[in-house]
């Protein structure tokens, strides 16, 4: 008898399955939608977008080069590494956002729902590194600046401020980025479907019947 064959076919049902992989967490490739507003009564679900723009996260090139919130007021947006976000101040204006109201920025939105769930999100550059470009925004308070539900990212800019010449307690040319990481919720691996279980467990048999007649060899 040729026992590869069996073998063979077990390798084969045994490869036949194999479990999906979890819903891919990154941006990239998928439809993010960019909304700058406010909130009157300081909460998410009194927002207001006052602009918006969708873009597909690409990780090859900035998404949002030049996002104009008013004369001399821009931020660049770049969706990278995955389920990484920069939101960096090139304004040609200091920027100042101290005041009412107090939810006033950005909103990062999942716009097809089609992304894992977002369990959290947290600032990457939080260390200052003087005379460095990239540190984070002046005033910007990671704690209380953040609010995610499972589709989207809430950043806000409340006491945020840039200056570009350096003013003691006021700013600094320097810190003029906002880096952020999203942690998506792992996928539960779906049940194999009962062909997918009839062949490996043909597969098992098989096996089973090659070891009984090596027993009788």
């Amino acid at each position: 008898m040729n026992r590869s064959l069996p073998l063979a076919f077990l390798a084969g049902a045994s490869l036949a399955w194999t479990a999906p992989a979890a819903a891919h967490e990154s941006f990239d490739g998928h439809a993010i939608t960019v909304e700058y507003g406010l909130s009157l009564d300081g909460t998410p679900s009194g927002w207001t977008a006052l602009q918006s723009q969708t873009v597909t996260g690409s990780n090859a090139a900035i998404e949002i080069p030049a996002l104009a919130l008013a004369t001399g007021v821009t931020w660049e947006i770049d969706f990278f590494g995955d389920d990484k976000v920069s939101l960096r101040y090139t304004g040609t204006t200091d920027f100042m956002n101290f005041g009412f109201p107090a939810l006033q920025g950005f909103r990062i939105v999942d716009a097809a729902n089609a992304l894992p769930a977002i369990q959290m999100v947290h600032v990457l550059n939080t260390a200052y590194v003087p005379n460095t470009p990239g540190n984070l925004i002046e005033g910007f308070a990671a704690a209380d600046a953040f609010t995610n539900g499972p589709n989207d990212v809430f950043v806000n800019l409340y006491q945020s401020m840039y200056h570009h010449h350096p003013m003691p307690s006021m700013g600094d040319p320097y810190r003029d980025r906002i880096v952020l990481g999203a942690h998506f919720e792992h996928m539960a691996q779906p049940v194999p479907e009962p062909e997918q279980w009839l062949l490996m467990l043909a597969g098992l048999g098989l096996a089973a019947a090659v070891a009984r007649n090596r027993r009788r060899g």
